[in-house]
């Protein structure tokens, strides 16, 4: 589900990335775009990355972006993605994690060895008042109050004032806003409750235009067929239908009867998934207990 987080960021990371930096004193009014894939023995892909310019050259510095829905950051990672793009650009690097989780941020910022010192900027969403989101000036921003500190208010409150607020945009953008709000919401264990508010919206969301939902479909469906053609069996492709059909009832976004027009198959099936879902997590509560 991590990287379904990482996704749903880039889409709005032209914005986000100017909030955020923003935070840690960084202007973003004069960059240069990096490609987000560090090639050199191994290929990862970085959140965002962009050369920030100034006046005097020597000044100049490539600010990195990362989003962390789990509490926890590869710190040898992060110092990996330092070390290329540092040498790549031959510039320093102001490297930012950003942490959307619901538990208390212990992730570790600093890494101190024999021969190198690693660090870099961290901001815990869960730390900051929702109002400072909500007081933003894109309804990109404003979604974000739903990940931060509540400040002992009602979600149900929160929830109907980043609604009120995003719907003073133009209605394609309050559309995409909508879904990213309520995918964001997973975070916070508050999908259901901000998906009851977002159907009274005077909204058709029509979620075959739905972007991010297709990207996703359209991975599950590679690799079914990355499955199919190792195998050669019927069973890869009722396998890759079982995994999309999971996928997006574990996203909460859409009832049994969307996810049966999405994935083109029978109700019953769909019900079928449904209720083996409701079993194992129901086993896994009584195992924790």
């Amino acid at each position: 589900m991590a990287n379904l987080y990482d996704r749903l960021m880039k889409i709005d990371m032209p914005i986000l990335s100017h909030v955020f930096a923003r935070r840690i004193g960084v202007n973003l009014s004069n960059v240069d775009m990096l490609k987000d894939k560090l090639q050199v023995t191994i290929e990862r892909e970085a959140d965002f990355c962009c050369i920030v310019r100034h006046k005097k050259r020597k000044d100049n510095f490539i600010f990195h972006l990362e989003f962390q829905s789990e509490n926890y950051y590869k710190i040898r990672r992060g110092a990996l993605y330092y070390a290329i793009l540092a040498d790549k650009n031959n510039m320093p690097v102001c490297p930012l994690v950003v942490y959307l989780g619901s538990a208390p941020c212990t992730i570790t910022t600093e890494l101190v060895e024999p021969n190198m010192t690693f660090k870099f900027h961290l901001i815990s969403l869960r730390d900051i008042s929702y109002r400072e989101f909500l007081n933003g000036e894109t309804p990109e921003e404003m979604v974000f109050a739903i990940l931060g500190d509540l400040e002992g208010e009602q979600a149900v409150t929160v929830i109907e004032a980043i609604l009120s607020k995003i719907q003073g945009f133009e209605e394609q953008r309050v559309k995409k806003c909508a879904i990213h709000l309520q995918i964001l919401s997973n975070l916070r264990k508050l999908q259901p409750l901000v998906t009851k508010f977002v159907k009274r919206m005077p909204l058709t969301i029509d979620i075959s235009e739905d972007k991010f939902l297709n990207e996703i479909c359209d991975a599950f469906e590679a690799r079914g067929e990355a499955r199919g053609e190792a195998r050669g069996e019927a069973r890869a492709a009722a396998k890759i239908k079982t995994d999309m059909v999971k996928g997006l009832l574990e996203s909460g976004r859409f009832s049994v009867e969307e996810v049966t027009e999405l994935v083109k198959t029978s109700l019953d099936f769909v019900l079928d998934i449904q209720q083996q879902m409701l079993k194992t997590a129901k086993k896994k509560k009584v195992s924790k207990k």
